[in-house]
């Protein structure tokens, strides 16, 4: 039996012994054990938490499981009085397994199945071209994402007067964002951005030469083949050509590109006066080795989202409006 176990029927023994005087027939040959109320209600919470982390596909071990665990008993003790400890433990930890019906499985998809061999192949192919004839203000990345451009926080603060926020489902609106640079980063490239309108009523009569993005459309809102070739005959090669004069560079540039349906296999063919070398990625090596997915996508929606809030509030202290609108 585990120490902690002792030390928790030696507290409770008092408890323990009334109960059983209450309850238990002296024929009786089970023995069963007491649940503390507040351990219960924990359990319901943390059972909660774990299936909300499981849809937003964050990871979970036992160890952050426990902290969670010992953090939302504190709370409730502390709302519903008690003096009880809870340490999280490997026997509290399986028994909470066993009520709550979760179990470990390996994670599967494109997150955790990189092809190390693969990738470590490709790293020394690259590094060797790299520094042979491209430096790193030469060499480009691209790759796409979709952004819920109507998406609002999921936390809020409120005054001490409030209980809770009143709020609304925003429309899951999507749109395909294209976001890509050298790997100096003297370069940022603007965004191709891939709405499911050609022209929304809000923007009859604005430029979308003036925009901060390059704007096309497709009826699904995603990019195809034909739109990622303009974009790179008329933007990508134009830009970055244009980048190579004013820095005195040699008019190349390689492009890194994984392996989706949307990237054409025949982008060297396209007439230019920059001569781009096209380097594809290995399948299956894309969350190893695509630099975009690599924290610059993530910190662009987290900026996108902090100033979207801003202007949203801006917005509503100056004119009055309200958030739908």
């Amino acid at each position: 039996m585990a120490p902690v176990t002792v030390l928790t029927i030696t507290a409770n023994a008092e408890k323990i012994e009334q109960l059983v005087q209450k309850t238990t027939k002296l024929s009786t040959s089970n023995v069963s054990y007491t649940r503390n109320v507040n351990v219960g209600k924990m359990e319901h919470l943390l059972t909660l938490w774990v299936d909300d982390l499981n849809k937003k596909r964050i990871t979970l071990t036992q160890r952050a499981i426990g902290a969670r665990a010992r953090s939302l008993f504190d709370e409730i003790q502390q709302k519903e009085g008690g003096n009880e400890t809870f340490t999280a433990s490997k026997g509290q930890f399986a028994r909470f397994k066993q009520h709550s019906q979760i179990h470990c499985i390996k994670i599967s998809g494109e997150a955790a199945s990189g092809d190390n061999q693969a990738t470590c192949t490709f790293t020394t192919e690259i590094k060797k071209i790299t520094e042979d004839d491209f430096p790193p203000d030469l060499v480009f990345n691209m790759d796409e994402t979709g952004l819920y451009w109507k998406k609002l926080p999921s936390r809020s603060y409120i005054s001490g007067e409030e209980k809770l926020v009143h709020g609304f489902k925003a429309s899951k609106d999507q749109i395909t964002l294209l976001l890509g640079g050298n790997a100096s980063g003297t370069l940022k490239l603007k965004p191709l951005l891939v709405y499911h309108s050609k022209t929304p009523r809000v923007m009859k009569g604005i430029q979308k030469s003036r925009l901060p993005v390059i704007w096309t459309s497709n009826r699904k809102a995603w990019y195809t083949q034909q739109i990622f070739s303009e974009w790179y005959s008329k933007h990508f090669c134009n830009r970055v050509l244009q980048f190579c004069n004013q820095n005195n560079l040699p008019r190349k540039a390689l492009l890194l590109l994984d392996n989706a349906p949307g990237h054409p296999p025949n982008l060297e063919d396209v007439k230019s006066e920059l001569k781009v070398q096209t380097l594809f990625m290995p399948p299956n090596t894309t969350s190893l080795l695509q630099p975009m997915d690599q924290g610059v996508i993530t910190t662009f929606k987290a900026y996108y989202l902090r100033q979207s809030l801003q202007e949203m509030i801006r917005q509503m202290d100056t004119s009055g409006v309200s958030l739908r609108e």
